[in-house]
């Protein structure tokens, strides 16, 4: 009942098992799914790098988040933090804790003009510093966030990062690129404006590849959707959506989406 709110909460996911390509099949006993779900080393019968490392693909996420309600305004301050390997601390004691996202979210319910604004602010480029081991001196950096040497697709849907339209794999016959340490600048805002519903996002990021492999590229994106519901037509929704990114990065591109939705019973108007 109170007006502020906080919360605190830890995401654990993991890939295992399944057969990889000039690899063969992975480890899929319950004795295997205990060791992913505690984040433990292989068995024997897995790879030299699970055995000295944790079994399977890990991503472990951290977040923060303060909310607070005044009057008709609702405000959110959160934090995220992310860890692939260990040691795992508290996110404010982690080797990596200038790595995450932060962000600022304020909605209103009486102003319908601005409904909602938001602010994120993305940086991944400490990664734990930039070198894993060198010498037989294990420090723990180069994290390389969201890919995999065992499984190679790492968080990625044909290509698409799952989690972050910032971090990528790009792949072809003879090459993978990876782009994981990003700094990104993100602002949206929606609202509504004579029955006109409209959303506007815009992001700048300034990308450089991998400690491995770095590149130095800025990159800018760009969208407006605007949408409107007509209730004398069975709420028929007409939108129309441009998108635009300038830069290196993907190239200078744009592109536009026309839509009609219809709800509740196709036939009755």
């Amino acid at each position: 009942k109170l007006p502020v709110h906080l919360q605190y909460g830890l995401d654990h996911v993991a890939q295992w098992g399944g057969s990889i390509p000039g690899v063969g099949q992975q480890p899929t006993s319950f004795s295997d799914f205990k060791r992913i779900f505690l984040g433990k080393s292989g068995g024997s019968d897995a790879l030299v790098t699970d055995q000295i490392n944790a079994l399977g693909n890990h991503i472990i996420s951290q977040s923060m988040k303060l909310e607070a309600s005044i009057s008709d305004f609702k405000m959110s301050l959160y934090w995220q933090n992310i860890s692939e390997d260990g040691p795992i601390k508290i996110m404010w004691n982690a080797m990596n804790r200038y790595d995450g996202l932060v962000g600022l979210s304020i909605r209103n319910n009486n102003l319908p003009i601005v409904k909602g604004i938001v602010y994120e602010f993305l940086n991944t480029q400490n990664q734990s510093g930039p070198f894993h081991d060198q010498d037989g001196i294990v420090f723990g950096g180069a994290d390389s966030y969201f890919s995999n040497g065992v499984y190679q697709s790492g968080w990625s849907y044909f290509s698409r990062t799952i989690g972050t339209p910032f971090i990528f794999n790009k792949y072809n016959d003879k090459y993978i690129q990876v782009n994981n340490r990003v700094q990104v600048h993100h602002v949206g805002i929606e609202g509504d404006v004579l029955g006109y519903q409209y959303k506007a996002m815009s992001a700048f990021s300034k990308n450089l590849g991998t400690y491995a492999e770095p590149i130095k590229i800025e990159n800018t994106s760009v969208m407006l959707e605007v949408k409107k519901i007509f209730p004398t037509l069975s709420n028929v929704e007409l939108s129309w959506s441009v998108a635009a990114d300038f830069g290196k990065l993907y190239g200078n591109t744009v592109g536009t989406m026309f839509s009609i939705r219809k709800t509740g019973d196709l036939f009755h108007y």
